[in-house]
């Protein structure tokens, strides 16, 4: 049965790449792929197709998709370091824990600004919940920040999420996602002095649409020149 699953994942990843050879030749980004794969729905038909076919975009089109993800993420994060230079940087502690299945995310001064049990859409994973639970806050926090820089009309803005947990799931992955909705993010482990974590045990929530968001960026903090550091790239996740 795992052989045959196999198989027809790369048959899928295949046919998809074939039949929409000229439009993925004509990509010019990685989010013009990543839409048309979405809307075609190709990764219902089999499972674990998505590996396939950027296997198949190599091998058919010669489209190095990780290497184009990576460097529209780095021309990004070059424009979000300019625009976001001598700028305070917003810094959000995060925490989620599985067994309570709850998250938080408190400001620079403590205080809580979004706290709820996990929504059904957050999945959590069976083999390691708690990286996961962690993964999930940190996705909120970055939420969050986007919400902040559209709300205050920022050309950009720059981030300190604070994570409890040593290795939150997908920090990579997050760090892409904030870059392309206009946030530089850098990760830093900070469990002992992190006030979201006991929020996580909390009774009740609050919903960030309670908070007013031009008082979150005001609590953000003007950041100290750094002479051992040539560029605040060389400290956000690529």
């Amino acid at each position: 049965m795992a052989g045959k699953t196999k198989a027809n994942a790369w048959d899928v990843a295949e046919a998809f790449v074939s039949e929409h050879i000229d439009e993925l030749r004509s990509a010019e980004t990685s989010e013009t792929i990543v839409e048309l794969i979405r809307t075609s729905e190709v990764m219902k038909k089999a499972k674990g197709v998505w590996p396939k076919i950027i296997a198949e975009l190599d091998k058919q089109l010669d489209i190095d998709f990780p290497a184009m993800r990576t460097r529209e993420h780095n021309e990004r994060v070059a424009h979000l370091e300019s625009v976001t230079a001598g700028e305070p940087v917003l810094h959000l502690f995060t925490a989620g824990d599985a067994e309570a299945n709850s998250f938080a995310i408190c400001d620079s001064e403590g205080a809580v600004q979004w706290y709820s049990e996990f929504f059904e859409s957050d999945r959590l994973s069976d083999e390691d919940p708690e990286a996961s639970a962690a993964g999930q806050a940190v996705e909120k926090a970055l939420y969050l920040a986007r919400q902040v820089r559209e709300k205050c009309h920022l050309d950009g803005l720059a981030v300190v999420v604070h994570h409890a947990h040593p290795e939150p799931h997908g920090l990579d992955a997050k760090a892409r996602k904030a870059s392309a909705g206009g946030v530089l993010v850098r990760f830093a482990h900070d469990s002992e002095s992190n006030p979201a974590v006991e929020w996580c045990r909390e009774p009740g929530y609050r919903s960030w649409r309670e908070i007013k968001l031009q008082n979150l960026l005001a609590t953000a903090i003007v950041a100290e020149p750094n002479p051992d550091s040539d560029s605040a790239a060389e400290e956000a996740v690529a």
